[in-house]
């Protein structure tokens, strides 16, 4: 390890490259859909980070498709790139579960508030011998909160400026 240059597992940028880039061209491509999605939308901005707790705890118990299914009503993208996204990340879950062993537990660690328009929480999924770093941004455009976007990496070194 070389100085100022931090250690960085193999292959974690790869991953969370490729989960960031399918979840951005997804919204980018639903923001060119010219037919109207159905968003359910949540009431309570509480009930937006008990979306998330319950998002998590599958993903810690690795259910993937239960934890992509609690979300699917508040994302508002087309199905085909849902499933993308679904496919990508599993995918890419099973690369870090090989490399950095089983996920061992979630921690809710913050969240961030911009007026009554944007909340964001962060939380980390500790595994083996790595951490995760999962956020989620939702958006109240009008009376119900939408999950505006989702992201999961291993940036960690972010949360401490």
């Amino acid at each position: 390890m070389s100085r100022g240059r931090p250690f960085r597992a193999k292959g974690v940028a790869k991953i969370t490259l490729c989960f960031s880039a399918a979840l951005v061209i997804a919204l980018t491509f639903h923001g060119q859909n010219t037919r109207a999605q159905t968003i359910s939308g949540l009431i309570s901005e509480d009930d937006t980070k008990k979306v998330c707790d319950q998002f998590l705890g599958k993903i810690n118990g690795n259910d993937l498709n239960g934890a992509f299914s609690l979300i699917k009503p508040y994302i508002g993208i087309p199905e085909a790139d849902f499933k993308v996204i679904l496919d990508e990340t599993t995918e890419q879950r099973a690369q870090m579960i090989r490399k950095f062993g089983k996920s061992l537990s979630v921690e809710f660690i913050q969240e961030q508030k911009i007026k009554d328009t944007l909340a964001k929480y962060t939380y980390l999924e500790k595994c083996k011998i790595h951490v995760i770093r999962w956020s989620f941004i939702f958006y109240k455009p009008e009376d119900k909160w939408i999950l505006n976007s989702f992201y999961w990496d291993d940036n960690v070194r972010d949360l401490f400026r």
